[in-house]
C-alpha cells in the first residue's frame, strides 16, 4: 500500500474564525493589515484522522460531562514509548486544560508567597506571568549566548539553589531559542535540584517537533531521583494544531508529589477535561506518526530555506537555527533600537512578530518568527521583511 502524502502547502483562510493569530491583530498590534507570524500555532490543516472522530462524536446529540477513557491513557503511554523511549504508566498521568494552567497549579501546590522560582531567560513569557501573578519571586538564571544558540549557566543555577529557590521551570525544547537540551546538562541541573530539594516543572510541549539529530530527552527519564521531583507537562496541541481544544496532560511518577498536584488541580476544578480535546488527543497519538514525520520534513525545509535566505539578504541579522519547534529567534539589534525595529516590522514590512523583550532578560532586540505555515506564506513574509531592512 502506497504511503499517503499530506499537503502542507495547502492554503487555509483562518480569518473570521475567532482565530487569535489572525482575528486579534488589532487588539495586540493596533492594526489589522499585518501578516501574522506571532502566535505559536501552525497554519496547517488539523489532520483528518483527528477531525473524523470529532465529527463522528458530534453526530451524537448530547455533549455532557466527560472523562478520560482507558484508550486515552494508553495512547499517551504508547506515544511516549515510541517517540521518547520513556516508559510511563497510567497512574502517572493527570489532565489539565493547558501547560500554563498546570504551571500555575504546581506553583500553588508546592510554593508559598514570596518563594523564589527559577527561570532561564529569555524564555516563554507566561513563565514570568504565572510566578509574579501568584506573588512568587522570579529567580532568573539567564541563558548564555554561544553563537546561534544558548547554553545554561550551571554555576549560577546552583547559586540560586543554595539561596533557597523552591521550584525550577524548565523549557525543553526551548522556546524561543529552539534548543534541545543535552543529557549532560539536564542531568547536572536535575542533580542540583535533587540536592537542594527543588521541584522541577518541565514544559515539554514542543517535544514532538524535533528537527535535528539529537532526540528529545524528558528530564524525568534520566534517573529515578530526578523523576521523583519532576512534573512533566506535555500536549498534542502544538504538534497537531489543536490548541483550541484546551487539552494537555501532566506526567509525574512520585505518588506524593502527584497527589499534592492533583489536589490543587481538583480544588481549582480544572481536572474535568474537554470532550472533543480528549478525542483529538487519543486520535493524534494513535494515528499521527506518519503525518508527523512528513510535517517534520516540511518544517526542516522551511527552517533551512528561511535561514539561508535571511543570511544572504540580511547579513546583519543574526538567526538562531532551532533544533526543535517551528520558531525562529531573530536578533535584529544591529538595525537599531527595539522600538524602531518594531515600527519598521509593522509599518514597512507589515508583519506581526513576537517582541523579544517579552521573553525576559536577553530578549531585547530579538523577535520571534513562526515558520509553521505553507512555504509560500513564509516567503511572502520574509521578502517583506528583507525589503524593509535591506541596506
Amino acid at each position: 500500500m502506497d504511503k499517503r502524502l499530506y499537503d502542507f502547502d495547502k492554503m487555509i483562510d483562518r480569518k473570521g474564525t475567532d482565530c487569535l493569530k489572525y482575528d486579534a491583530l488589532s487588539m495586540f498590534f493596533g492594526q489589522e493589515d499585518l501578516q501574522p507570524f506571532w502566535v505559536a500555532d501552525t497554519d496547517f490543516e488539523t489532520p483528518d484522522f483527528i477531525l473524523h472522530p470529532i465529527k463522528e462524536r458530534l453526530n451524537h446529540p448530547a455533549l455532557g460531562y466527560t472523562y478520560r477513557s482507558e484508550e486515552f491513557f494508553q495512547s499517551i503511554i504508547d506515544w511516549q514509548k515510541k517517540r521518547h523511549n520513556w516508559n510511563i504508566n497510567k497512574q502517572w498521568i493527570s489532565g489539565t486544560p493547558g501547560v500554563v494552567s498546570a504551571i500555575s497549579s504546581a506553583i500553588l501546590a508546592f510554593t508559598e508567597k514570596t518563594d523564589k522560582v527559577i527561570v532561564q531567560s529569555p524564555v516563554y513569557f507566561p513563565f514570568f506571568q504565572t510566578i509574579t501573578g501568584l506573588d512568587r519571586v522570579v529567580a532568573n538564571n539567564p541563558l548564555r549566548r554561544d553563537g546561534d544558540r544558548y547554553e545554561m549557566d550551571v554555576d549560577h543555577f546552583e547559586q540560586l539553589a543554595k539561596e533557597g529557590a523552591k521550584m525550577f521551570l524548565l523549557c525543553n525544547p526551548h522556546n524561543p531559542g529552539g534548543m534541545v537540551w543535552d543529557k549532560k546538562t539536564l542531568r547536572r541541573i536535575g542533580e542540583i535540584c535533587v540536592q537542594y530539594n527543588i521541584i522541577i516543572v518541565s514544559d515539554e510541549i514542543h517535544s514532538d517537533l524535533i528537527l535535528g539529530d539529537q532526540p528529545h530527552l524528558p528530564i524525568a527519564n534520566i534517573s529515578k531521583e530526578i523523576s521523583d521531583i519532576t512534573i512533566t507537562l506535555m500536549a498534542p496541541s502544538k504538534t497537531f494544531n489543536i490548541a483550541g481544544l484546551a487539552t494537555s496532560f501532566v506526567i509525574c511518577s512520585n505518588a506524593k508529589v502527584r497527589t499534592s498536584f492533583n489536589k490543587m488541580v481538583n480544588a481549582l476544578h480544572i481536572h474535568g477535561g474537554n470532550l472533543l480535546g480528549n478525542i483529538a488527543c487519543e486520535a493524534a497519538y494513535k494515528d499521527g506518526e506518519e503525518w508527523l514525520e512528513q510535517l517534520l520534513d516540511y518544517l526542516k525545509e522551511n527552517r533551512d530555506t528561511a535561514i539561508s535566505y535571511l543570511n544572504k539578504e540580511l547579513p546583519k541579522l543574526s538567526v538562531f537555527k532551532p533544533d526543535a519547534t517551528y520558531l525562529l529567534w531573530l536578533d535584529f539589534s544591529a538595525y537599531g533600537t527595539e522600538k524602531e525595529i518594531e515600527r519598521r516590522l509593522k509599518t514597512d514590512a507589515k508583519v506581526a512578530l513576537n517582541l523579544g523583550s517579552t521573553f525576559g532578560e536577553g530578549g531585547k532586540g530579538f523577535f520571534r518568527f513562526n515558520y509553521g505555515c505553507p512555504k509560500s506564506t513564509m516567503m511572502e513574509g520574509l521578502k517583506k521583511m528583507v525589503a524593509a531592512f535591506k541596506d
